[in-house]
């Protein structure tokens, strides 16, 4: 056999060695994911075409996503938790509130982290909001910002949102029987961007005016993966598909980079203008107010002395994701309200009956008599029952964790570290076993003689969360 010989069948062995390792590494990365329940003798609900996470996913689903959560969830049957696929990623559904509460209230240290779709620190202002950071420096930043949005402060930030609300309804002003068309899922955002320009960043304008268009369209396209176009999905839901392939992909950043000059800028303006002695009571000077206390309480040393002090870029990061949250979630609920209450007229009398008790001869309600309305709160309840704003809430588990079982036809259940674990807001909230004909729109249901009826697992799983609490309590 000469030199040919052996260089050729050299080089016919190695192609089967790379054709063998391409083999194994399409069946790690593709085919053993999709048995990883199955593994376990999970029931199984099939996949969803979902690329990322519940912030930055994208459905491919035909059905909307919320939808095929709800079709999982009832798949479920009477089993505590179901096992999907969100493309290949595995999931683990649980739909007994008892589990949820148990997992993600009492044993949430233990699923401390979120599903992302983008690695560590990928974006300098955008890593640094309660949404990505894990662990202690989380746990510091979320209790600064407990302080921030306690309610004693939010309180204090009522006469900002009834000014912005005033200027937004003189934007309507006309003759009295004058039409007048609007978009209005434009026009909330806009409401939103002017209410958030002057709560969160301490910029005081009217929507109408050219400083209030810069700040929304800022707000508006600060994403970077925000544009449509073909290509861009294509090289977004690769991102998804594999965190590491972000940068290859084109994206240096979540948000742009100029959307996150614009943010720090007003954060910037806003801390020298507390430091200038001129307080104002909103986000900023809440913050500036904190971080001029002294440390007094023993007990609390430890994160007065970590976290009693933000930069100008970790402000910016969660005044943003306040920005974006409610750009999205709040919208949707106060669309959603707007189109309840259209569509039934007998609520919006009833409301519009309870708000004259404190609207009249041009005085304006106070904060005390907006948190006395019973039927207002009920509405709300409702549209946040029957449309929630988030379809999901997942987590991912950080150490080993045991499922045990709760009936003789039930096994151990053993999640491992970086399992995916989901609990579907949209299934419960629309399961007839809790809530009675769920697609009416009822705010009966949360009246005071209906509350105690009502498990408050059942209504709102993001309050359950720890990480949500904040949220809630600022939103509410």
């Amino acid at each position: 056999m000469n030199i040919s010989d052996i260089l050729s069948v050299s080089s016919f062995t190695w192609l089967w060695v790379l054709i063998l390792l391409l083999v194994c590494l399409y069946y790690l990365k593709t085919v053993k994911p999709l048995h990883h329940w199955e593994q376990q003798g999970l029931k199984m609900a099939g996949r969803l075409l979902v690329l990322g996470d519940v912030v930055f996913g994208m459905s491919l689903c035909k059905d909307p996503y919320p939808e095929k959560l709800r079709q999982i969830y009832m798949d479920a049957g009477e089993l505590r938790y179901i096992g999907y696929y969100e493309f290949l990623t595995p999931v683990l559904l649980i739909k007994s509130p008892d589990l949820i509460k148990q997992i993600f209230v009492k044993d949430a240290a233990k699923f401390g982290d979120r599903r992302i779709a983008f690695p560590d620190n990928f974006d300098e202002v955008f890593s640094k909001n309660l949404l990505y950071l894990k662990g202690q420096e989380w746990k510091d930043m979320r209790s600064f910002w407990n302080y921030v949005l306690s309610a004693t402060k939010v309180a204090k930030l009522y006469p900002l949102m009834n000014e912005t609300a005033v200027s937004f309804v003189n934007n309507f002003s006309g003759e009295e029987n004058e039409v007048i068309e609007i978009n209005l899922k434009e026009c909330i955002r806009k409401y939103i961007c002017s209410f958030a320009s002057s709560i969160y960043f301490g910029v005081n304008h009217d929507s109408s005016t050219k400083e209030a268009e810069t700040f929304y369209d800022s707000a508006r396209n600060a994403l970077s993966f925000i544009e449509a176009g073909q290509w861009k999905i294509i090289r977004y839901s690769l991102t998804l598909a594999d965190t590491r392939l972000a940068k290859l992909c084109g994206f240096q950043s979540i948000m742009k980079k100029g959307a996150q000059s614009y943010f720090v800028e007003h954060v910037r303006r806003g801390m020298k203008r507390e430091k200038d002695e001129n307080h104002r009571d909103d986000l900023i000077g809440f913050v500036v107010e904190r971080q001029r206390e002294e440390i007094s309480d023993s007990s609390e040393v430890y994160i007065k002395k970590n976290r009693s002090k933000l930069t100008e870029i970790e402000i910016a990061a969660q005044l943003c994701i306040f920005l974006f949250s409610s750009l999205d979630g709040l919208a949707a609920t106060i669309g959603y309200i707007m189109y309840e209450l259209a569509v039934n007229q007998d609520i919006q009398k009833k409301l519009r009956n309870e708000f004259a008790e404190i609207c009249y001869d041009g005085v304006q309600p106070s904060y005390e008599d907006i948190n006395n309305q019973q039927y207002l709160d009920m509405v709300i309840s409702e549209t946040m029952r029957k449309w929630p704003a988030a379809a999901l809430v997942d987590r991912v588990c950080t150490v080993p964790y045991t499922i045990h079982p709760s009936s003789p036809d039930e096994q151990p259940l053993h999640l491992k570290v970086g399992d995916t674990i989901a609990a579907s807001i949209y299934g419960l909230h629309h399961d007839p076993k809790y809530f009675p004909n769920p697609t009416k729109f009822d705010p009966e249901r949360f009246s005071e003689e209906n509350r105690d009826k009502i498990n408050p697992s059942h209504t709102n799983l993001g309050a359950l969360e720890p990480k949500a609490v904040m949220e809630e309590n600022y939103l509410s």
